[in-house]
């Protein structure tokens, strides 16, 4: 008797609720006539080059303009005092050992070392060595630059920093990808859209960096998140997924966008994100720094209005604002999408379907941000897809050479196949 009452108690005090008294957080509201939108379109920046008779150059030109002679410079350097410091640490070293063939590398050698490794991604083999096979059908023009020993010796001591400047293993690498960035940016404007995912680097060696991602067709590796402009799906940003941090300040979502995300900061852009950088706190402070935003985010988020986990019928949409800055779409298609955005913009489109059961087309009314969504995440996707066509398969013992081959990757795939 006494459950009862209670029921009784509580069933009467929820049907009080009036519609307007609805249970949303504070600032959310409900947006009722979202066709009748007032978003205006901003101006639409479209990529471009900002090296002059672009034109004219050809992409070893271009490649030129990035790796610099001073970058080779500092290459052949540290490889040189890799080298030494290796070569100290050898008690009783044998005279037949490979060490003792070793002569110090210049700017040019290394040049030519990278220039080979481009060479390889081109005329891919299963295995290195078949360069220099005596077999006619395997053999490559490489073994007439260099000889086999030659490379693999360079291969062992190539090094980009000093080991014992490097606090952390992300060093060996941080200021050469700085470098390059920095370059990048001197010479190429990215779009308005630009998409941010992650990535997975194989890896199955020994790093505190290692992740395991079961869905991924690459299950074991290093997590990287990359930047990539939706219009010609071009890798503008590259960074390690480096765990969890010991500072709780901020959270991981929130130091890798302070990490990639200075370089679009008041330049009119839209970032397209995915769930785990989602969040109205984000999606606010990108805001106020003049980045808009649009991503599929978790219902689980505590910030979100409790109304999001209500039912929606076959192409229903909802919206949810917050304070007029931060929108909250739902529409329910095959499954129900969650899309939170820091635009404006809650006009619907429509498109045609071929329905299966009538087997006829038919129309039906999709939200823009949804639609525009679809087609500017999938640059990150496109990028990894056609860099697979330009890979260097080399199984390396050390981390950061093949995080650093796979950015050499995206950084030239473009400039072989498409200038």
């Amino acid at each position: 008797m006494l459950y009862l009452n209670q029921f009784k108690y509580y069933f009467n005090k929820i049907a009080t609720i009036k519609p307007s008294e609805s249970i949303l957080k504070e600032g959310w509201k409900i947006i009722n006539n979202h066709k009748e939108s007032s978003f205006i379109q901003q101006n639409v920046i479209k990529c471009k080059t900002l090296l002059e008779s672009v034109e004219e150059m050809n992409p070893f030109q271009i490649f030129c303009h990035i790796f610099s002679d001073e970058i080779f410079d500092k290459i052949a350097i540290e490889t040189n005092k890799n080298f030494r410091q290796i070569a100290e640490k050898i008690e009783d070293l044998s005279k037949y050992s490979d060490i003792n063939r070793w002569s110090n590398v210049n700017s040019d050698m290394c040049k030519s070392f990278t220039g080979i490794i481009l060479i390889m991604c081109l005329n891919y083999r299963d295995s290195i060595d078949d360069h220099w096979s005596n077999n006619n059908f395997l053999k490559s023009p490489i073994s007439e630059l260099i000889s086999r020993h030659n490379f693999y010796l360079i291969w062992r001591f190539f090094h980009l920093a000093d080991n014992e400047e490097a606090e952390e293993p992300i060093d060996k690498v941080k200021n050469f990808i700085s470098e390059i960035e920095e370059k990048w940016n001197k010479i190429f404007e990215p779009g308005t859209n630009i998409a941010l995912d992650e990535t997975m680097m194989s890896f199955q060696g020994r790093t505190k960096y290692l992740q395991y991602a079961p869905r991924k067709p690459i299950k074991w590796g290093i997590k990287a998140f990359t930047m990539a402009d939706s219009q010609i799906k071009y890798m503008l940003r590259f960074r390690i997924y480096k765990g969890k941090s010991e500072e709780k300040e901020y959270s991981i979502s929130e130091e890798i966008l302070k990490s990639i995300t200075p370089y679009i900061e008041n330049k009119n852009h839209i970032l397209y994100l995915d769930s785990f950088f989602s969040s109205p706190k984000i999606f606010k402070n990108l805001k106020d720094h003049g980045i808009n935003c649009i991503g599929m985010v978790n219902i689980k988020n505590k910030e979100l209005p409790n109304e999001v986990h209500n039912s929606l019928s076959d192409q229903e949409i909802k919206i949810f604002t917050k304070n007029d800055e931060i929108y909250l779409i739902q529409y329910k298609d095959k499954k129900v999408l969650n899309l939170l955005s820091s635009i404006g913009d809650t006009r619907t489109i429509t498109q045609d379907y071929y329905d299966k059961r009538a087997k006829q087309k038919k129309e039906k009314m999709k939200p823009k941000l949804i639609v525009d969504y679809i087609m500017n995440m999938r640059a990150v996707d496109v990028n990894n897809q056609l860099s697979l066509a330009y890979t260097f398969d080399n199984r390396v013992y050390k981390w950061w050479k093949g995080y650093f081959f796979t950015y050499f990757k995206y950084i030239n795939y473009k400039f072989i196949f498409n200038l």
